[in-house]
């Protein structure tokens, strides 16, 4: 039998023989020998969502193709690339709503479309319906029983996908030049290549790119690499860049790279403006004839196919945007070559937050390995606005502080000489007239099950750990375990009581999914509740009749953990504040993962929450940060999470990570804290450390 990624290969070959067949002789090869350039889709850029797709650049560059990140699909971006890559793009962001348009235009004309795993279809070219994620799908298999592999488009071959727990796939939704390139077990297609005008596409639910925790972009291994690399070699355009370039800009063109914004009072975002002369023959003379104190700097300037169609020249553009209060602003950008002139406008809006409550919160949450001196670093922290650091202490069963009398394991923090890093971090706080939190980790198990595989076994035979649908261990603690309850309050009141910290934060507190607890004895504690035996478990608690009561009961099992931990830490160190890092998506995060937190405020047995706000949209943190402070009692300290490195993506301005502060503190946040400490952190504190600053 063939390897699957053999199978796969004969498909794409036979595919390009045939798409290269009579009647398309006319059409104008692409230069052999010469790099493809691949444009891979940055929705970070745009506020959009999704991982960063650093990971995926560097390794086509690797693997010998020129590649760079876009934020746009303007036609004079498109232009410049023989494949645009759309990688698990569910939002494309601020993009000009003519996106769609252009991007069909762009393979209408020759040029290449690849999609891969989650996509935003683009209108016209969508050629899949029910775009949708298809999980676990690493091995390739050929399925015998199928009929032989055909050549002409149409037909279906005969590959399959090994079937994965969350199987979600593609079907053909309209056009006849399509050809199936892998199917799953269902026979579904799951890749797709397609011919749209003279250029192509390829659409796969495949995760291809995505690492497994979802947080980064990468190249693939194994039979997914020879598969991508088979996929990139069929999508090699017939009608080469310079033809499609001569042939789209005869007349003289102007692009903005952002064409709406949002920023911060005060702060002027980051774009360009590009100006392609066409076969005009002058000088550009770029300006913005209502904004005199527009600031135009030529960043480059390159020849397009070899000159006979004119230049390409980029600006740089700066001014200045109202410091005091919310505004709109609207430029228009005027480019004269020779006796033709082209124009357009963009749209900026500011968001004036004020200074901030008195006595805002401005806190950074780290790992003490990112952190390993305290003394130098918490200067630095200061002098750049921060006055609260929540570092990680504890993981699951892990201790990152020494002679604990409750924890499993004692990991040191790397770089750390001395005999107990948390005392140093909390001497290094009070002489910086900083508070320190310290956060755990409650009920995950992440690294356990490969560093410490012993005491994993231990903690399952001992009935302590999570059990999925199917019977399987999950890594992750079962919150009705005696045992585990027992643990987790031992080590909060640990911390609380043999160090002088301000609080302590509770995070992952909650289930991983949706998937558990199905354990006999969270069974027999449902039942029992319920008052009655179920016939079909855990069938009538997934899909059932039984869904909505066992969603409460997970939630009311969570709950249960935070008001034992509150008791706690208020008999044994009353003055010791308890806090927790909550997911933003209120209250969707009740039924998704058992997290009723604004419950716990209302109750009081907490006395601040930090809900991890991450998403590069500023729509979306807007949206959020305003159901937070209505999901709360009127006054209750919430400091907004903001994940500058998360993985809903990386804060790629300091006006960008400005604009999250003020809308946190336009929705009366009583803080703000940022997911996490590293270089990038650092840089963009350093930028905006004199805003920060300012009373």
């Amino acid at each position: 039998m063939k390897s699957a990624v053999t199978v796969v290969l004969c498909v794409i070959s036979m595919f390009i023989s045939h798409a290269h067949g009579a009647g398309e002789k006319k059409i104008v090869e692409s230069n052999t020998g010469i790099k493809l350039k691949v444009g891979v889709f940055d929705r970070q850029a745009t506020e959009g969502s999704g991982p960063s797709i650093g990971g995926l650049v560097r390794g086509l560059i690797k693997n010998g193709y020129e590649a760079q990140a876009i934020s746009d699909f303007e036609k004079l971006t498109l232009l410049q690339y023989d494949i645009i890559y759309l990688c698990n793009v569910t939002s494309v962001g601020m993009v000009r709503p003519s996106w769609k348009k252009n991007l069909r235009n762009y393979v209408r004309e020759g040029g290449s479309l690849i999609q891969t795993w989650r996509q935003a279809s683009p209108g016209g070219i969508q050629i899949i319906s029910g775009h949708q994620a298809v999980k676990g799908l690493s091995t390739l298999k050929e399925n015998a029983n199928k009929a032989p592999l055909e050549n002409d488009m149409g037909d279906e071959n005969s590959t399959t996908v090994k079937k994965g727990k969350q199987n979600r796939n593609f079907v053909p939704a309209y056009g006849k030049k399509f050809k199936v390139l892998i199917k799953d077990n269902a026979s579904q297609a799951v890749a797709v290549a397609y011919q749209f005008g003279k250029g192509k596409i390829i659409v796969t639910g495949m995760n291809l790119n995505i690492s497994k925790n979802g947080r980064a972009t990468l190249w693939p291994k194994g039979s997914n690499e020879s598969v991508i690399k088979a996929f990139i070699e069929w999508l090699k355009p017939r009608i080469s860049k310079e033809v499609r370039i001569a042939k789209a800009l005869a007349s003289p063109s102007i692009l903005m790279t952002r064409y709406k914004m949002n920023t911060a009072a005060g702060f002027f975002p980051n774009f360009s403006v590009r100006i392609a002369t066409g076969n005009s023959r002058g000088k550009i003379e770029l300006s913005c004839p209502n904004d005199p104190d527009i600031v135009l700097e030529k960043e480059t300037s390159v020849e397009l196919v070899q000159g006979r169609n004119g230049t390409l020249e980029s600006y740089k553009v700066s001014g200045q945007i109202e410091k005091s209060k919310d505004a709109v602003r609207e430029i228009l950008f005027r480019a004269k070559i020779g006796s033709q002139v082209v124009e357009e406008t963009v749209k900026i809006t500011s968001t004036y937050g004020g200074p901030g409550v008195l006595g805002e919160q401005r806190g950074l949450w780290t790992w003490p390995k990112n952190v390993p001196d305290p003394q130098k670093s918490f200067p630095r922290f200061k002098k750049m606005g921060i006055n609260l650091v929540i570092p990680q202490i504890s993981h699951g069963v892990t201790a990152f502080y020494p002679d604990s009398t409750v924890q499993f394991v004692y990991k040191a923090v790397p770089g750390y000489a001395g005999s107990d890093w948390l005392v140093q971090a909390i001497e290094s706080a009070r002489a910086n007239d900083m508070k320190i939190i310290p956060y755990i980790g409650v009920f995950s198990l992440s690294s356990l099950t490969r560093r410490h595989p012993d005491i994993f076994k231990k903690l399952e035979k001992e009935g302590r750990v999570v059990i999925g649908s199917r019977g399987e261990s999950v890594a992750w603690l079962c919150p009705t375990h005696e045992g585990n309850i027992q643990h987790i309050e031992d080590v909060v009141a640990e911390i609380a009581t043999k160090y002088k910290v301000d609080g302590v934060q509770l995070d992952v507190i909650r289930y991983r999914d949706k998937n558990g607890c199905y354990c006999g004895r969270c069974r027999d504690v449902f039942e029992m509740q319920l008052g009655n035996t179920l016939a079909n478990w855990p069938g009538d608690v997934i899909n059932g009749e039984y869904v909505s009561q066992w969603l409460e009961f997970r939630r009311e099992c969570i709950s249960n953990v935070v008001q034992r931990v509150s008791k706690r830490i208020r008999k044994d160190a009353p003055g010791v504040k308890l806090s927790a890092a909550v997911f933003s998506g209120w209250p969707n995060c009740r039924d998704a993962v058992g997290q009723d937190w604004s419950r716990w405020c209302q109750e009081g047995w907490l006395d601040s929450v930090e809900p991890m706000t991450y998403t590069t949209s500023s729509r979306l943190f807007n949206g959020y940060s305003k159901s937070h402070h209505e999901a709360l009692p009127e006054g209750f300290p919430v400091r907004q999470g903001m994940g500058v490195t998360s993985a809903a993506g990386w804060i790629q301005y300091p006006s960008q990570l400005a604009h999250h502060i003020a809308l946190a503190r336009k929705n009366k946040a009583s803080g703000w804290v940022l997911w996490r400490y590293n270089k990038s952190t650092d840089q963009m504190l350093e930028a905006l450390a004199p805003w920060i600053n300012q009373k």
